[in-house]
């Protein structure tokens, strides 16, 4: 037996053993995380797990630590890193920063991007000294249950694959990476949509994740803003249910200012941060 750690792709572990590796890394974080294996599985096909890039730290046969990592085009995210803490402050998080980075390189990736809780300096002082930087404040919030909006507004159930496309032009922020177009896409069946049309075409929409209940994007075409359509489609939403926020761009006073209508509470923040590979 040896604590000599082995960074290696994680092509070969299975989907359970990432899923124990990373719930044991975060069981005693700020916002503690403990996935089932079936919501593990979920989180990664949202966001695109790429297993051969990902990479672990193994150590007396076991998965010490995890860089779970995505790719699309020449763009790469850092879904989840962690470590377990009885194997803590041995480097091995920069260990597999440095192998994981490499190879993103030597693949063709160009730009790197995370995010890390505001409260998180360990992760967050590594990150800065791998070369990364600040790009934004994300916001997470807890939804009440919504009241019910006037019905003068003709609300339509839509699948996200029948307006993906023509959403992007509402946009005014780029959505987080597990937020994003691809990544809803990716889950398509577990997306729940409401839209709005007029002769123009689409007028707003939202479009939540079912499992959660995370409201994912919402967004209204800027003719008709202040017209209580935001507030319209996610009134009476499916089973009545609460809503929450992952991850929305701090630099929205619109939409900060809307979720302050709805009653919803701030629950934490994060740092999205980048870096040119």
């Amino acid at each position: 037996m040896s604590d000599t750690p082995r960074i290696e792709s994680a092509t070969h572990i299975s989907m359970d053993t990432l899923c124990q590796a990373m719930n044991v890394s975060f069981s005693d974080y700020s916002v503690p995380m403990h996935l089932s294996p079936q919501a593990f599985e979920l989180m990664m096909l949202q966001r695109g797990l790429h297993r051969k890039t990902s990479r672990i730290a193994v150590v007396d046969d076991r998965v010490a630590a995890i860089w779970l990592v995505s790719v699309r085009g020449k763009a790469a995210y850092l879904i989840s890193s962690g470590t377990v803490p009885k194997f803590r402050r041995r480097g091995l998080a920069r260990q597999l920063a440095a192998d994981c980075l490499s190879g993103l390189r030597h693949r063709g990736a160009t730009s790197f991007q995370t995010e890390v809780l505001t409260d998180n300096r360990r992760a967050h002082d590594l990150y800065v000294s791998l070369g990364m930087r600040f790009a934004r404040t994300l916001d997470c919030y807890d939804v009440p249950v919504p009241e019910e909006a006037a019905d003068d507004h003709e609300v339509r159930d839509v699948t996200w694959p029948q307006i993906c496309r023509d959403v992007l032009p509402l946009h005014d922020i780029e959505p987080s990476w597990q937020n994003a177009t691809e990544s809803l896409t990716c889950v398509a069946d577990r997306v729940t949509c409401r839209a709005m049309f007029d002769e123009a075409g689409i007028v707003g929409y939202a479009a939540t994740l079912s499992d959660s209940g995370t409201l994912a994007q919402l967004a209204v075409r800027k003719d008709k803003r202040r017209m209580g359509i935001a507030r319209a489609l996610i009134s009476n939403w499916p089973g009545r249910t609460a809503l929450r926020v992952i991850n929305a761009d701090r630099s929205s006073s619109t939409f900060r200012a809307f979720m302050k209508s709805l009653g919803a509470r701030q629950t934490h923040a994060q740092y999205e941060l980048t870096m040119t590979l």
